[in-house]
């Protein structure tokens, strides 16, 4: 905006987005000749800040456990890692938390932080299956030609129950 005094007020938009990683100056000037003044500004613009955990999904049967595979690249030195929601984790301040007993799906998101307090998110699905319960029945003795069948009932889990004889 001018006046007939010259500046009243001025900006510039810098756009971290299209100037990407590296080191700028931006050059201020204002007035001429004798009044003229210069400042410099320079902008650091870190690497993107990329949180990843792998595969989107993963599942481990009942009463066992899985480790998530939380990893960060990019951004400014050291990270800190953060896993929401914390139900079932050994550590959610770890990389790479254990989970076990959730009994369900849930969704567990990992936020990474840099150096300089930037953010980047990435979530994984985990799924605990269900307890698998399975009864071969009592001991029986058949005759060699017997036409008898035993069968074994099987429920829970999410798998196919195969018989190996």
């Amino acid at each position: 905006m001018s006046s007939p005094y010259g500046v009243v007020s001025s900006y510039v938009i810098f756009d971290v987005t299209a100037s990407g990683a590296g080191i700028f100056t931006i050059l201020y000037t204002t007035g001429a000749g004798t009044c003229q003044v210069i400042d410099t500004l320079i902008i650091t613009v870190n690497p993107p800040l990329i949180a990843d955990v792998g595969s989107d999904s993963v599942l481990f049967c009942f009463g066992g456990d899985i480790q998530l595979n939380g990893t960060a690249s990019g951004g400014d030195g050291s990270y800190t890692y953060a896993w929401t929601p914390n139900i079932g984790l050994n550590d959610p301040t770890s990389a790479n938390p254990t989970v076990a007993g959730i009994n369900t799906t849930r969704l567990y998101v990992l936020t990474v932080t840099d150096s300089l307090g930037c953010p980047a998110i990435d979530s994984v699905w985990v799924k605990e299956n269900p307890a698998i319960l399975l009864d071969a029945g009592q001991p029986e003795s058949l005759c060699y030609e017997d036409t008898k069948q035993k069968l074994a009932t099987a429920s829970g889990g999410t798998e196919t129950i195969s018989l190996i004889s």
